[in-house]
């Protein structure tokens, strides 16, 4: 959860005025004509019409999406062509949202700095009517591809070898948006094809290493370790009474697609002795323990990116803590909160469907229009 005044929380749940702010702002690897880095100057401030929405998803490769609708009354905005400045040529969206106080100051949470992917002109006869869509940066490092063979050396530490990777293919990144965990884990030898897609590359990379590889919303890509739900900070409760948020909910419960015995395996031309780390629900007293009539479960995965069993353990143990949380789902409205992000750890109550526990957010819908309500998706926070 990004961090917000302990004004702004108890104003969230009152009464209270939203204020959004949607600039085009210069991308992170933008130079002036002396060479200056400029990333991140303001080109120009919309203003949205109802309706629009970003959403944050950890299981998309490309985790925030935001689309909007603004009208071009006058026809300074409309792009003439992909030399605009609201025109898909690298240009970005920088998109917060907050509340405006009763003394007129005003507090904004960012939710998000993305490239403009693709804007859709529409002439109504009274106005020109332009729906925006912007993705983050991740989108951005995949659609640049390899156009030769791309080699990672033996033994190139993970963080070294991820940043080394973006920067290849957006020459000039600024290191400010860049900031990685340190982490002694290694890769093995690699090679990627022409046409390869490098930030999924990326996210492999970091995946087999326990580590989770994402674009925040300040626009900074970060590497970091999988959170770990049980000792998360509860970033907000849900509960019943005057001051409630929670609108509704769903709530279901499925064995399809939950694993409580995970293997993750070293093996290949990179690695010298093969590698296994495993992770089980071995707790009697769990509905899903491997011992019970639930059954061992196993989700198997090789690949050879992975290279110590410090590296397998990890990724293993990542991967149980997902699995056994997908038996449980929420999905859930809610006033606005826009300090909330992936991986946050909230707790919900709600005695009519049998809901008293924590869940991790996997996913979420911010909308920017003050009408218009938050929609969450989250999984059980196990053991917690």
């Amino acid at each position: 959860m990004y961090a917000s005044t302990a004004a702004f929380k108890a104003a969230l749940i009152q009464s209270h005025k939203i204020a959004t702010l949607v600039q085009v702002v210069a991308p992170p690897n933008a130079i002036d004509g002396s060479g200056a880095s400029i990333a991140g100057n303001v080109l120009m401030t919309l203003k949205p019409e109802p309706g629009g929405s970003i959403t944050i998803d950890k299981s998309q490769p490309i985790r925030r999406t935001l689309t909007f609708n603004v009208v071009d009354f006058d026809g300074t905005i409309t792009p003439a062509d992909m030399g605009g400045v609201l025109a898909p040529n690298g240009n970005e969206i920088k998109v917060s949202r907050g509340i405006t106080y009763a003394d007129g100051t005003t507090e904004l949470i960012p939710l998000g700095v993305l490239p403009i992917t693709q804007v859709e002109i529409t002439d109504t006869g009274d106005n020109r009517v332009i729906q925006v869509t912007a993705k983050d940066r991740g989108w951005a490092i995949s659609r640049r591809k390899f156009a030769d063979v791309y080699a990672i050396a033996a033994a190139t530490n993970v963080g070294v070898a991820i940043k080394a990777l973006l920067t290849s293919r957006m020459a000039g990144l600024d290191p400010n948006y860049i900031s990685f965990v340190a982490t002694a884990l290694t890769t093995p030898a690699m090679t990627f094809q022409p046409n390869d897609d490098p930030w999924a590359s990326a996210l492999v990379l970091a995946a087999n290493a326990g580590l989770e590889l994402y674009w925040d919303q300040d626009g900074v890509c970060r590497l970091r370790a999988e959170p770990d739900p049980v000792t998360a900070p509860l970033a907000w409760s849900y509960l019943a009474g005057a001051t409630a948020t929670l609108l509704g909910l769903k709530r279901t419960i499925t064995a399809e697609g939950v694993s409580n015995h995970v293997i993750r395996e070293g093996a290949g031309s990179g690695v010298g002795t093969p590698v296994r780390g495993s992770a089980l629900d071995t707790n009697p007293a769990s509905p899903t323990w491997t011992g019970g009539q639930f059954g061992d479960i196993v989700d198997y995965l090789s690949d050879p990116a992975i290279t110590t069993a410090a590296q397998a353990s990890s990724a293993a143990a990542a991967a149980l803590q997902r699995g056994l949380g997908a038996a449980e789902v929420l999905v859930f409205s809610a006033i606005p909160n826009p300090a909330h992000d992936a991986n946050d750890v909230v707790y919900v109550e709600r005695g009519s469907v049998f809901v008293s526990s924590y869940y991790v957010v996997e996913s979420l819908t911010m909308p920017l229009s003050p009408a218009d309500r938050m929609e969450i998706r989250g999984r059980l926070a196990v053991n917690r």
